[in-house]
């Protein structure tokens, strides 16, 4: 950024002068002059299809995929399906659904997936989703994007009564393609008829704002001299740049160096 002649005595706020051998000399306050940098998370959004499981409504007994077809926008095992079906709810019997009024549920053992679209290579996401399991019986949750593992395998309990289900949120991955398989995997390594239930998956980039480690510096500099100001920031990717000068945006100046 270059500052020219300018009267300093017009410009109180952000100049002052004195006079040395070398003549006028003027001081120009980096951090008065610029009104502000904004960061901008810029994430593709991450697109799910019938992410809390809405679209469907089974009414072949008890709800499993083999007797009333696919879940809109899953690939499910015959052994999984939707609850409530109609008058009917023998697996999702106990916990207050977080979204809507069905739930998908795998009593068998095996993956669930979608693809999911939208992503932007190279930036950061993070799995959401509520889990519970039906009454009786303890089966074991995963997740995975891309074929890694995002959710370790773990016990999912019941809930109980009408108490919320229990919210998950994953380790990040980075999105190496626009778009990804994600997979809940239900498993059973304690035995017994038990069935997973899962609602509300949200794919998201994870919850770390943008946030200046270190603010630009205060300048002094001869007149028609160029000044540099930086940023260090911390936040989560990809990030972009707008810095301002008196409250106006500043024409290309959109990186963490101006």
């Amino acid at each position: 950024m270059k500052f020219g002649n300018t009267d300093p005595t017009q410009h109180s706020n952000c100049w002052s002068s004195h006079r040395d051998s070398h003549g006028a000399v003027a001081k120009l306050i980096g951090a008065v002059a610029l009104s502000g940098l904004v960061l901008i998370h810029t994430a593709g959004a991450a697109s799910l299809v019938n992410p809390s499981f809405e679209a469907d409504t089974f009414s072949t007994f008890p709800g499993y995929v083999s007797g009333n077809g696919p879940i809109t926008g899953w690939n499910a095992l015959g052994g999984h399906g939707i609850n409530p079906g109609v008058g009917f709810a023998p697996f999702s019997d106990n916990g207050t659904i977080p979204d809507g009024t069905k739930v998908a549920f795998m009593q068998q053992d095996g993956p669930m997936t979608q693809t999911i679209t939208g992503l932007s290579v190279g930036a950061s996401y993070e799995v959401r989703y509520f889990e519970n399991a039906r009454s009786g019986g303890t089966p074991y949750a995963s997740v995975t994007v891309g074929g890694n593992t995002v959710v370790a395998a773990h016990a999912v309990n019941p809930v109980g009564g009408t108490n919320a289900y229990i919210e998950v949120i994953s380790d990040p991955f980075v999105a190496t393609s626009a778009s990804m398989e994600l997979a809940f995997v239900k498993s059973n390594p304690l035995g017994g008829d038990t069935t997973l239930l899962i609602d509300n998956v949200s794919v998201r980039t994870p919850s770390t704002p943008p946030s200046l480690l270190a603010q630009p510096s205060d300048q002094v500099l001869l007149l028609d001299e160029t000044a540099h100001f930086s940023v260090l920031v911390r936040g989560s990717g990809p990030l972009s740049y707008q810095w301002y000068f008196e409250n106006s945006p500043i024409a290309g100046s959109t990186s963490p160096t101006l």
